[in-house]
């Protein structure tokens, strides 16, 4: 019985976030822009690696693959 009485919980949840979303859907697109420009840096900073040879940098900068051998 708790089952079903959370599963009904869960579905109205939804619903009214599906409702939400469908009347105002610029509101919910600005909120995750809004997060997604703030999380992006923060994530960079960390999987970046910082050990790039001032050599495989140009390349980078250039549009090439730093970790080819060929020029």
């Amino acid at each position: 019985m708790t089952d079903l009485a959370l599963l009904i919980a869960v579905m109205v949840g939804v619903g009214a976030a599906a409702f939400l979303v469908a009347r105002s859907p610029a509101f919910w697109f600005g909120i995750f822009k809004l997060g997604y420009s703030a999380l992006i840096p923060k994530l960079w900073r960390v999987i970046r690696p910082k050990n790039f040879t001032k050599e495989q940098l140009e390349k980078i900068a250039r549009g090439q693959d730093p970790f080819s051998e060929r020029h």
